[in-house]
């Protein structure tokens, strides 16, 4: 699944836009996804809806005026996708440590507590600016660009 999602990232919404080869490859991309999510997972249901959304983007963009509001909102779509791949990923490992360990067999495995506790954990890590340098580094050219080249 890693290997799809990343496929489905690294497209381009201008190069889906004008090459009808692109868009194929990229449609053939949403289609195995959409395949291999879960149809009764809360998780997939979030990212089948965000794939909906960028089909919906790319179905209905003008191939000769390229809209800066459809690709701006491609790309936040895009985004969305990352975080919510990124959760996914890890709640299937997670639930595979867990099927996995003998101590808990016969328990079922709690998908909803898992996930509330990973979304939180990973909207937790997006904002936490001390352990990430480039936050860091962003967070200090703002203050200079506002502060007329004055950090304080």
């Amino acid at each position: 699944m890693r290997n799809i999602f990343a496929e489905l990232l690294a497209y381009d919404y201008v190069e889906i836009i004008s090459y009808q080869s692109e868009f194929k490859k990229f449609n053939k991309t949403v289609q195995l996804i959409k395949l291999y999510l879960n149809f009764a997972g809360k998780i997939d249901h979030i990212i089948l809806d965000n794939l909906d959304e960028m089909e919906k983007i790319v179905l209905t963009s003008d191939k000769v005026h390229l809209d800066r509001d459809s690709a701006g909102t491609f790309e936040r779509t895009m985004t969305e996708i990352q975080k919510y791949v990124r959760i996914y990923l890890k709640l299937e490992w997670n639930r595979v440590k867990y099927e996995s360990d003998p101590k808990n067999q016969g328990l079922n495995y709690n998908e909803e507590e898992e996930l509330a506790k990973l979304i939180e954990s990973y909207e937790k890590s997006e904002n936490d600016i001390d352990n990430r340098p480039l936050r860091q580094a962003e967070e200090i050219y703002k203050k200079l660009h506002n502060n007329g080249g004055l950090v304080g």
